[in-house]
């Protein structure tokens, strides 16, 4: 329910959402030029055969997808994150909005890039049933894919005991990306590196990885969070 502007779960607390000033832009005008800028510097710099992977809701995802064709990437695929626990539409004032849109693209259409297609035949639990995975039947990996949004233990605190940040991804997603599209001492970059959810999967699976964030205290857990992989 809506009371003088704050937005209440049906027990009465208080659902705040992302509401941080990274994810705060004044105009259009100027989130497409903030768009435009990071997409073509990680163009800059990808290797010719290497992928990048952009993740967005609906809000963004369709400009970032028209920047990026428009600074040169070729697209892959586009994936969807179905959200097997997402958060209701509280107002029930419309449909609750339960995927995200990940763009997986390369520099160029005559990139030769990284995809291994039987360990996405082996990863893949989505259009499998439970007992068809038990005795070995695979099939090709689709382009939706099913994971949980991080919460419970996963999920990082803060010292009052809060959730760490709004938007922190499941490791297990980002473990999906990487071992489909890379190889073995690759390194990742990531722009946003967040609670370096990124960065943990890179370590445990054997890749190297590069984190950007200008939040100190982000960068901080995210060090405890590495220390101990």
């Amino acid at each position: 329910m809506r009371t003088e502007g704050i937005l209440n779960r049906p027990d009465g607390t208080v659902y705040k959402g992302c509401n941080d000033d990274w994810d705060k832009f004044e105009t259009i005008e100027e989130y497409k030029k903030f768009t435009y800028q990071w997409l073509s510097a990680c163009h800059r710099i990808l290797k010719p055969n290497g992928s990048i992977w952009v993740m967005g809701g609906m809000q963004c995802i369709y400009t970032i997808g028209y920047i990026m064709q428009e600074v040169g990437y070729w697209f892959i695929n586009n994936v969807i994150w179905h959200k097997k626990n997402p958060t209701p539409n509280f107002r029930g004032a419309r449909l609750c909005s339960s995927y995200e849109t990940l763009l997986w693209a390369v520099k160029n259409k005559e990139a030769k890039f990284t995809f291994h297609y039987n360990i996405a035949k082996e990863l893949n639990t989505d259009t499998v049933s439970e007992t068809d995975y038990k005795y070995g039947i695979r099939k090709q990996m689709g382009t939706v894919w099913s994971f949980p949004v991080c919460s419970g233990k996963e999920r990082l605190k803060c010292e009052n005991g809060k959730k760490l940040h709004n938007t922190q991804k499941p490791q297990r997603l980002l473990e999906r990306i990487i071992l489909i599209s890379s190889c073995e001492g690759d390194t990742i970059l990531d722009p946003f590196g967040g609670t370096m959810t990124t960065a943990a999967a890179a370590k445990k699976l054997g890749r190297n990885y590069i984190m950007i964030k200008q939040n100190k205290k982000y960068c901080q857990f995210g060090e405890k969070r590495l220390s101990q992989i």
